[in-house]
């Protein structure tokens, strides 16, 4: 269903007893709008989200449009999602899309999550309830040995490891921020999740955007700082690698200084 802003907080802002159905906005995407600078992530975040630390910065430079739409976008454009839920809905086990991991801000309301650790029996458990179709007559925190229930509530900040499977439920009207990362501290869990996705046939509109290209760019990033040798095109080089070779170049000068004191 598409609903315009307008709508849609008429309808959060209808009294609970008057909704006849219940709506739950959890895509909806906000970066290049002009609330994306009253919401900040999380540093540590910052700090490691391959987006900002991997991909060409003169692409995401070049994105101007708040559009979610992937022909639209220059960039993986996952970073902040404004979620907003009203008492009763949920929804069911799922991992975050290519093994992300999520930080998640409940700024009103509270939330309920049931979290379940990514093991290999687990993982293979989950991508077999997915496969069954059987998800509405079977809760998968009843099947694995180990599922924790977690109550967030408002002021929280949390953060999703990537592969965890999860489910969440909404016990009151809640209004969050939160947004997904790829990064370089577990990117085994991250080719296993994208792996199931492509078994179980997530479609792509669901799935993290560019994230073949995104993963070209880290093995190139990684062969760079192993070897000193890029191996994107000299513009790629310019725009998107000028701080590395910046650094370089000063470190090769400072170890040149250090070598003629020492004579």
């Amino acid at each position: 269903i598409e609903m315009s802003m307008s709508q849609w907080a008429k309808y959060y802002e209808t009294p609970e007893e008057e909704r006849d159905k219940l709506y739950n906005v959890i895509s909806l995407e906000f970066s290049h709008t002009k609330l994306e600078n009253l919401v900040q992530r999380p540093a540590t975040v910052d700090l490691i989200d391959w987006v900002d630390n991997i991909w060409p910065r003169h692409l995401k430079e070049r994105q101007t449009e708040s559009t979610n739409a992937i022909h639209g976008m220059q960039y993986p454009k996952v970073q902040k999602y404004c979620l907003m839920s009203v008492r009763g809905c949920y929804t069911d086990f799922h991992v975050d899309f290519g093994g992300t991991s999520v930080w998640y801000h409940i700024l009103r309301g509270g939330k309920v999550f049931w979290l379940i650790p990514p093991t290999i029996h687990n993982l293979e458990m989950y991508e077999n309830w997915l496969l069954s179709g059987k998800q509405g007559d079977i809760f998968l925190g009843d099947r694995v040995a180990e599922c924790q229930r977690i109550e967030l509530q408002q002021g929280y900040t949390f953060v999703i490891p990537s592969g965890w499977i999860h489910a969440v439920f909404t016990p009151v009207d809640t209004l969050v921020f939160g947004g997904n990362f790829l990064h370089s501290f577990n990117i085994p869990m991250q080719l296993r999740i994208y792996s199931i996705e492509d078994r179980t046939r997530v479609p792509n509109k669901f799935r993290y955007p560019f994230y073949y290209e995104m993963c070209w760019y880290v093995l190139e990033r990684y062969v760079y700082c192993m070897t000193n040798r890029s191996h994107l095109t000299k513009e790629y080089q310019r725009e998107s690698l000028s701080i590395d070779l910046e650094l370089n170049k000063a470190e090769y000068r400072k170890n040149d200084d250090d070598s003629e004191e020492e004579e």
